[in-house]
């Protein structure tokens, strides 16, 4: 029996040995597992970081592009409004002489548009004391006369 009794307390050591480099494999490895792990997985602080910028940076995006869907309705808007002027003032011009009544009446306003020239005309006339004096007789033309007044009146009556 003395040699199962140093069989036994080999063992005892063996066990004991055993259970200690047990515990610094698996010590090992759970480090080595954390290790990689920990090299694995992302850096959360930075991915929290950076996923605030985006977020703030997409909020900002979606401000400026209702801002620019504002700006866009409102120049629809103006457009709509500028269009419908637009059309009526064409309706209003091609109408504009559609009737005799329309027409005698903007012969009318034209005349009374060169009435009131010609008077000014002869008025400026009266006033010029100058257009007696012999000197004035002598270098008078027509044509220079007509040069000094309304240049449309003046082609009106040569077109005739």
């Amino acid at each position: 029996m003395p040699e199962l009794a140093d069989r036994h307390s080999s063992l005892a050591t063996y066990i004991i040995c055993q259970k200690h480099y047990n515990q610094i494999v698996v010590n090992d490895y759970y480090n080595l597992a954390s290790l990689t792990q920990e090299e694995n997985q992302p850096d959360t602080n930075q991915n929290n970081i950076a996923i605030k910028c985006q977020r703030n940076e997409i909020a900002e995006l979606k401000n400026k592009l209702q801002k620019v869907y504002d700006d866009v309705f409102t120049v629809r808007n103006l457009f709509e409004e500028q269009l419908n002027i637009n059309n009526a003032l064409v309706e209003q011009w091609n109408s504009q002489f559609d009737s005799q009544q329309k027409r005698i009446n903007a012969i009318v306003e034209i005349a009374k548009a060169e009435r009131m020239s010609l008077y000014e005309d002869l008025e400026q006339l009266i006033q010029n004391r100058d257009r007696f004096s012999l000197e004035n007789l002598k270098v008078y033309s027509p044509r220079e006369w007509l040069n000094n007044r309304n240049q449309d009146s003046i082609k009106f009556v040569f077109l005739k």
